[in-house]
């Protein structure tokens, strides 16, 4: 259970001036110097992201890179929340091999140990053709895996898709989660935070809120 008292400095007449916050993570976190970045500073410009979105997609499909392509509007997506208009409808009808395969794995979440053992290994063997978004599919990936019961193997490919990409909103949610499901709530905290920091409004952080709101209304003494 994350305290107030833990975002706030008492006022005990000490000077503070040449201090500065610092943001700890632990095993199993990304860095603290990435945390920090992430939960202190600023948020990237939802706008700046798409047009560096679009200019890598852009650039893929000229490459003849479809797959790259696609993925570059769903790391849009898991960053900001923002959906492009007609993505679904795109994906659809690109006729090229990786991205019908992508879709067929896709098309299904891994909700039963059937799905998720043979979701898992197919986005594998996508990466190579996902180029720079290779990332994205891990992050698809570690939902696969922590369905098989593999959350040290979910964690780590989560790990790595924050070191690609620091500001990656669904990777901490997920790391979030997967703390929480270990009972490290200091742990999940600090990740749905960085996640929140990023894009405060996300879909993906909807059940973080709706548990913030209860615990703040069933345990009022402690918020």
């Amino acid at each position: 259970m994350r305290l107030l008292s833990a975002n706030v400095v008492p006022d005990s007449g000490t000077p503070l001036d040449g201090y500065r916050r610092v943001v700890q993570g632990g095993p199993g976190l990304p860095d603290d110097s990435i945390l920090e970045r992430v939960t202190l500073g600023a948020a990237p410009d939802p706008n700046a992201v798409r047009e560096r979105r679009q200019a890598e997609a852009e650039a893929s499909v000229d490459a003849g890179r479809m797959l790259e392509s696609v993925l570059a509007f769903f790391e849009l997506t898991l960053e900001t929340g923002e959906t492009m208009p007609g993505l679904g409808e795109a994906v659809q009808s690109i006729p090229d091999a990786d991205v019908r395969r992508f879709r067929e794995v896709m098309s299904q979440p891994p909700s039963t140990r059937e799905i998720a053992s043979a979701m898992a290994p197919a986005l594998v063997e996508l990466r190579t053709a996902a180029g720079r978004h290779a990332h994205v599919l891990m992050s698809f990936e570690a939902g696969a895996r922590r369905a098989l019961g593999g959350a040290q193997e979910a964690r780590a490919l989560l790990l790595e898709v924050i070191e690609a990409n620091p500001f990656f909103t669904g990777a901490y949610k997920d790391l979030g989660d997967l703390c929480a499901a270990d009972s490290d709530l200091a742990a999940a905290w600090l990740c749905w935070d960085a996640a929140r920091n990023i894009a405060p409004g996300h879909k993906l952080l909807n059940d973080v809120s709706a548990l913030e709101e209860m615990l703040a209304t069933e345990h009022p003494e402690f918020f």
